[in-house]
């Protein structure tokens, strides 16, 4: 299962950026984001209250997934879509996601105590060699450095979260977490979109309104329940059960799906691109090949063993909401 939840949030967060691409159009990034986050925590409090068991966060819990949705998704979930406003395409802006497994990587060491391991690290090294050609390329479409940075700050932040959240937040139930981290986003990005005319400087303002709003519309309700809500819950999940960077591999194939949606939109789609993704795919076979945990709860390779069950319940925490409460995969 834990390579069906891989494929299936690699399909959908693909799909993402031209679902951005579309509600960008009409709609200001600030809005985008945070329509996108309340949307999601709108389809998680939805299957909140139809669960068999609505476990909830301790205020120590709370606290911690409120700071990382901060971190992970309010700045990345503006910061996407304002880069599309301001003239990058958005099968472009997905390639740079793919830096995300190099951080979480680099920031497992400090943050989780964790070493790769050797095939770990010639992994995701070769894959950013690869991606190396990204930045080439970009930079030959005249986009410049510090848009090239700001594009690169997104898998930064995602890094930083996806370890903390695997640091503070590995024994919490993974809805309630994914909830708490889109609810409070939201609510934080959702006053400054109101405000957005006055930070018309900082090219966060609403666009000219010349897109079809019915169309940005209805990608704002594919975004945000779907591609963000639903998607989020998978991707918590999967981080909880395999670790950071088996989670965060699903960045280096998300810019296929992208690319190929670059190509329906009309995106120029270059050699270097083709070989980058070529080269990235074969890191990704190399790191998640036999990756995943085995189905008595053994942890995958390079990641710390999830805390010892309880009597009352003799699956590990992260599991207990999928074996004890009956809820479905």
């Amino acid at each position: 299962m834990p390579y069906v939840f891989f494929g299936i949030i690699c399909l959908v967060f693909g799909s993402n950026f031209y679902l951005m691409s579309l509600a960008s159009s009409y709609y200001g990034p600030l809005a985008v984001g945070a329509g996108r986050l309340l949307g999601g925590a709108a389809m998680l409090v939805l299957l909140w209250g139809l669960s068999a068991r609505r476990e909830s966060l301790t205020r120590r819990q709370f606290v911690a997934a409120s700071l990382i949705g901060f971190v992970g998704h309010s700045y990345p979930y503006a910061m996407q879509p304002a880069l599309i406003a301001n003239g990058l395409e958005h099968s472009f802006i997905a390639t740079m996601v793919s830096f995300t497994p190099m951080s979480i990587m680099l920031l497992s060491v400090p943050v989780l105590g964790v070493w790769p391991t050797t095939r770990q690290v010639v992994g995701v090294v070769g894959g950013l060699a690869f991606l190396s050609l990204l930045m080439v390329d970009g930079s030959f479409r005249g986009y410049s450095l510090g848009v090239l940075s700001l594009a690169i700050s997104v898998p930064l932040s995602y890094g930083l979260a996806n370890a903390y959240l695997r640091k503070t937040l590995h024994d919490a139930p993974p809805l309630a977490v994914t909830l708490v981290m889109l609810g409070s986003s939201g609510l934080l990005l959702a006053p400054l979109a109101a405000a957005a005319p006055l930070l018309q400087p900082l090219g966060l303002a609403p666009p000219s309104g010349e897109g079809a709003a019915g169309v940005a519309t209805a990608a704002m309700l594919m975004l945000g329940p779907i591609g963000t809500g639903l998607m989020m819950w998978l991707w918590v999940r999967l981080v909880a059960t395999q670790g950071p960077l088996f989670a965060g591999m699903v960045t280096y194939v998300v810019p296929v799906v992208a690319m190929m949606w670059g190509l329906f939109d009309g995106e120029r789609v270059t050699t270097n691109q083709l070989v980058a993704i070529a080269g990235v795919l074969g890191m990704v076979a190399l790191v998640q090949y036999g990756a995943a945990s085995k189905p008595s709860g053994e942890p995958a390779p390079g990641t710390p063993s999830d805390p010892e069950p309880t009597p009352e319940c003799p699956h590990p925490p992260c599991d207990r909401e999928l074996a004890c409460a009956g809820a479905s995969r």
